[in-house]
């Protein structure tokens, strides 16, 4: 018979492993969202310029000189 105090514990749950992986997921998770946010820094001004200058091309295009 089991104690009260143990009843319904899994001992798988407390053997490290699990906890590892999610702290490797975490990392991998923040890894992640960092080089997003560093592309989209690092892209998004440049694709800005581009995409006004096709703007004011297009805008000429269609205007003439």
């Amino acid at each position: 018979m089991q104690s009260p105090s143990s009843e319904g514990r899994n001992p798988k749950r407390f053997s490290g492993e699990e906890g590892a992986s999610l702290v490797e997921y975490s990392l991998l998770l923040a890894l992640i969202a960092v080089v997003c946010i560093g592309a989209v820094t690092y892209f998004g001004s440049n694709v800005g310029k581009s995409m006004s200058r096709s703007g004011s091309s297009i805008l000429t295009a269609e205007n003439g000189p």
